[in-house]
């Protein structure tokens, strides 16, 4: 009896093979995190380049002094694909929005003059009815090209304009999947900026003629 107290007892006190039993154990779960710690990183990370990318094109196409073709448009999306991880693709679209010019000529027979001599110039109303579509592409058609009445869905994005302003709204679609499946689903990085051209009243697509509406060979 007390011989088998000493082995067991001896049995208790003994950790040999415990380092093995424990990496058995505890491996798998450090494999685990390790690929969802890279998995959120990779993700992480294409959305800040995506971003990245999309301010990019936006200030881009903001300092161009001549009309765009549709050649531009495609290299501005290579450079997009170019910041982008290998085997990523990105979506884009530009869109030149206008606001309308009113019409409505106010006092003709100069009536009411003094009262509205020092009256302060009213200030930019956001009516969605007020702004307009210029011009839209996409390069390869990836997405399609916006239309006046789209605008509504963007009423929150498209900043105060004066009569007769422009801006230039890029967007950029890219599509993320995890290189491991560790609980992070598919899914598509979207970005939005509207910027205001920096030297001339409006970024053109081929001419400026009234609101590009004219179709072109190389659209």
């Amino acid at each position: 009896m007390k011989r088998l107290k000493t082995l067991l007892h001896s049995f208790n006190r003994d950790q040999d093979g415990t380092v093995i039993i424990e990496a058995v154990l505890m491996l798998p779960l450090m494999i685990w995190v390790g690929l969802g710690m890279y998995a959120y990183w990779d993700g992480y990370q294409t959305t800040n380049t995506s971003q990245k990318g999309a301010y990019v094109i936006a200030d881009l196409v903001s300092r161009q002094n001549e009309p765009m073709s549709r050649s531009d448009l495609e290299g501005l999306n290579q450079v997009m694909n170019f910041m982008l991880s290998t085997g990523e693709t990105a979506k884009l679209r530009v869109t030149s929005i206008g606001r309308k010019i009113s019409h409505d000529d106010g006092d003709h027979e100069g009536e009411n003059d003094d009262e509205h001599e020092h009256a302060p110039a009213p200030a930019p109303v956001a009516d969605d009815a007020e702004f307009e579509v210029l011009w839209s592409k996409s390069p390869y058609l990836a997405m399609p090209a916006l239309t006046t009445a789209d605008l509504a869905a963007y009423s929150n994005r498209i900043p105060m304009m004066a009569e007769g302003d422009t801006v230039i709204m890029v967007e950029t679609e890219v599509g993320f999947t995890p290189v491991f499946d560790v609980g992070l689903d598919p899914l598509t990085i979207k970005d939005l900026i509207v910027t205001r051209p920096r030297f001339l009243p409006q970024v053109c697509y081929h001419d400026c003629d009234e609101h590009n509406g004219h179709e072109h060979d190389d659209d």
